[in-house]
């Protein structure tokens, strides 16, 4: 962890189905998230679409997730890092293996065919410090498209 990273990260995660739900909370626990809890869902189904709330050590662990679910379960996955704390979409009926990033200055960055061993941890941090041209140029160094 760097000097000028925090020493924890809340996050939100927004999920649209319940077993992805219960799946992203157990991965969440087996990287360590502290406070691992359940929100309401808002929307015509008061429980769908379901948010947990974790605390996170690292940025390292916000990437390991994100990478997880559009790697290897083919799911569109947003992180919204405006604000200081990180949002995380997890949209399951959406299967584009789809990476998109709202960086600290508001710009949307859509990333597809990210290599298994992309950095996203530097992806992540540029789009929280950096912005949103910083994002785009690391995803392309790494051999990711980015549209």
């Amino acid at each position: 962890m760097s000097e000028s990273e925090p020493k924890s990260w809340a996050l939100e995660v927004l999920v649209h189905d319940r077993r992805v739900a219960r799946n992203v909370a157990r991965e969440l626990n087996r990287l360590g998230a502290a406070s691992v809890e359940f929100g309401q869902g808002r929307g015509v189904d008061p429980h769908l679409p379901l948010t947990i709330f974790a605390t996170v050590s690292s940025v390292a662990v916000i990437g390991s997730l994100a990478l997880s679910w559009v790697q290897r379960r083919g799911c569109q996955v947003i992180l919204d890092v405006r604000g200081g704390k990180v949002r995380k979409e997890v949209d399951c009926r959406v299967r584009d293996g789809r990476l998109i990033i709202i960086a600290v200055d508001g710009i949307s960055v859509q990333i597809t065919d990210a290599p298994q061993l992309v950095d996203l941890t530097s992806i992540i941090n540029a789009a929280i410090t950096a912005g949103s041209d910083a994002v785009k140029a690391l995803a392309t160094a790494s051999g990711a498209r980015v549209d």
